[in-house]
């Protein structure tokens, strides 16, 4: 997920976990209370995104693709962050360190925003196509929600409305209103959000700041009340996705290996997909967009973000790439650079020199954060390489 998603995710642990512990024996210690709460919520909320720090330990692109959601996104590292910015935090506030090591009301609230918060990092991103390696080092694979688009509307309404009804400063209120207000319907002028879309996360954020401004508590949970519903249906329909593709897509000559599937914002029915299969001596990668229901009811950039190679009622190919099953598998045996890179592409399309991970490719255009140049890599192999595993590992040995 994108920072904002994670940011309003994280203000809103703070918030609740200050409402649902009793109150500080003053109201000045309660002050301070809240605001290190929120404060540590947010920082704890993105923190695991520093893996960006270690990109240049690797030659691009392998630096980003094996660095980024990797340690920091596995469960047994999340324990020396957690110490990390607990101790920033004693470092630079005497006050913070005295209330925290005293234990108490305000010990137990930072230790639930940030356990629960560095939880909620992992879990969010697991929800996409992009993929995390939460078990490391017990288990190396990727996992893959497929449920959630990379930049979802849906989580800034959801947490960000019953925020501003918790909001002490006018400013932050009209700031976060205008931002939750403005941002579907520019979404939609840019066709990225069906009316319908737009319509329905209005609705919900205005309930759920009402809710807040009558409770204490009940807006904030029930942001998570309407996660836990819009993913549920969500996972109902990447099931139906499925079975559309194996049904109504793939061709029968294929042998289908795997398929990486993402719903177009804050809807159940459009999915953008990228399949792998096996022909014969090929290896065939498919690009494309289908609908449960109607496919022009899928948001027109999404229709049109490619050229579209053939076009049916219900879904549209956008491209369809052929390799060469013994050259990929030669390349993953004698290229350690492309053996380094196997161990992020769920979607692998090589051709000639390069070769990129079909899930990031957006028209014709090869080029992406993904795409690797063996032409241009230095003959020493890199060093260090995180051990993911491959995603197609048992199709490349």
């Amino acid at each position: 997920m994108e920072n904002i998603s994670h940011s309003v995710v994280g203000l809103s642990v703070g918030e609740l976990v200050h409402r649902i512990l009793p109150a500080e024996r003053d109201q000045e210690r309660q002050e301070f209370r809240r605001k290190i709460l929120l404060f540590i919520s947010i920082v704890c909320a993105s923190f695991p995104d520093l893996d960006i720090l270690l990109i240049n330990t690797l030659p691009e692109p392998l630096g980003y693709l094996l660095h980024h959601r990797g340690h920091t996104h596995t469960l047994v590292y999340l324990i020396p962050q957690a110490l990390i910015v607990l101790s920033l935090f004693a470092l630079l506030s005497k006050k913070f360190r005295k209330l925290f090591l005293s234990g108490g009301v305000t010990g137990l609230g930072v230790t639930l925003c940030v356990l629960f918060n560095f939880m909620l990092h992992i879990t969010l991103d697991s929800l996409n196509s992009y993929g995390i390696h939460p078990f490391f080092p017990f288990n190396n694979e990727w996992l893959y929600g497929d449920l959630v688009f990379i930049v979802e509307p849906f989580f800034w309404i959801a947490f960000g409305a019953p925020l501003i009804a918790t909001f002490l400063k006018k400013k932050f209120k009209w700031i976060l209103g205008l931002f939750i207000v403005l941002s579907p319907i520019a979404l939609s002028v840019k066709n990225f959000l069906p009316t319908s879309s737009v319509l329905f996360l209005l609705c919900m954020g205005s309930l759920l700041y009402l809710v807040q401004r009558k409770t204490k508590v009940a807006g904030l949970c029930g942001s998570f009340v309407m996660l836990g519903v819009f993913l549920f249906f969500l996972n109902l329909n990447k099931n139906n996705a499925k079975e559309f593709y194996l049904s109504n897509i793939k061709p029968d000559n294929i042998e289908h290996i795997t398929i990486a599937l993402n719903p177009t914002p804050t809807q159940l029915n459009c999915w953008q997909f990228s399949s792998v299969g096996k022909s014969k001596d090929q290896i065939i990668t498919t690009r494309g967009i289908f609908s449960l229901g109607e496919i022009n009811d899928c948001p027109k950039a999404f229709l049109e973000m490619s050229p579209v190679k053939s076009s049916f009622e219900r879904h549209k190919i956008y491209s369809i790439d052929e390799t060469n099953i013994s050259k990929i598998r030669s390349m993953f045996r004698e290229n350690c650079f492309f053996n380094a890179w196997t161990r992020f592409a769920r979607v692998p399309i090589l051709k000639e020199t390069k070769a990129w991970d079909g899930r990031f490719q957006r028209g014709e255009q090869e080029e992406n954060f993904s795409t690797i140049r063996f032409d241009q890599m230095d003959e020493a192999c890199p060093e260090s390489v995180p051990p993911w595993v491959p995603p197609l590992h048992n199709f490349l040995i």
